[in-house]
């Protein structure tokens, strides 16, 4: 059995052990109800299924870059590969890298008067339940669909837009685990506004 042989099953391997995993975590994200931290706050952050994805991704882009080096130290030179390994680095390793980022990095943290949303980036927002103006469901086009109703509307598996009187916009997708309990409290919060009328 060669090297070939060795790196094909082992990434045959992973492949079937991440997507096992991708869709354990799944599940069990779309149940979780939101982390309490060590101050009190709720938190919500991407479920590991995000983590498995990127990892996987990576994966593609190891594999790509042993196919370049393959392809440029044979006998033939076989450009066929030597492309086929340069897609696969170019298109899974940014990919591979903003999905790890955005698992390890982004974060909702709330308690009754305040949110603050950590990007990507690691840059952090703080914003007021008082400014929130509405919540707006997305649909599967980008575009805003309705504002939503827990209980009446259900939560479907589009982002969740929260809209406040400064402008800004804080949208939540429901691969956050606890991304439910979120959309409770968020709902409730904007009606709180609106029975006092502030």
């Amino acid at each position: 059995m060669g090297l070939g042989s060795i790196i094909t099953m082992a990434v045959i391997g992973a492949n079937i052990i991440l997507v096992v995993l991708f869709f354990i975590s799944q599940s069990a994200g779309a149940r979780a109800d939101p982390e309490i931290a060590g101050d009190g706050r709720k938190v919500i952050r991407p479920s590991k299924s995000l983590l498995w994805v990127g990892i996987l991704a990576g994966i593609w882009a190891l594999l790509g870059v042993y196919l370049a080096i393959d392809a440029l130290m044979s006998e033939r030179n076989a450009a066929s590969a030597l492309l086929m390994a340069l897609i696969l680095v170019v298109s899974m390793a940014p990919f591979s890298l903003w999905m790890i980022l955005r698992y390890l990095r982004y974060r909702i943290r709330w308690d009754d008067r305040t949110m603050e949303v950590t990007g990507v980036s690691g840059k952090t927002r703080s914003l007021e339940w008082n400014d929130l103006r509405e919540i707006a469901q997305r649909n599967e086009k980008t575009t805003v669909r309705e504002p939503i109703y827990p209980g009446i509307v259900p939560a479907r598996i589009f982002d969740l837009e929260l809209r406040f009187e400064d402008g800004k916009i804080v949208r939540a997708a429901p691969n956050l685990a606890g991304y439910h309990g979120f959309v409770r409290d968020a709902a409730m919060h904007r009606d709180r506004k609106a029975e006092t009328g502030s």
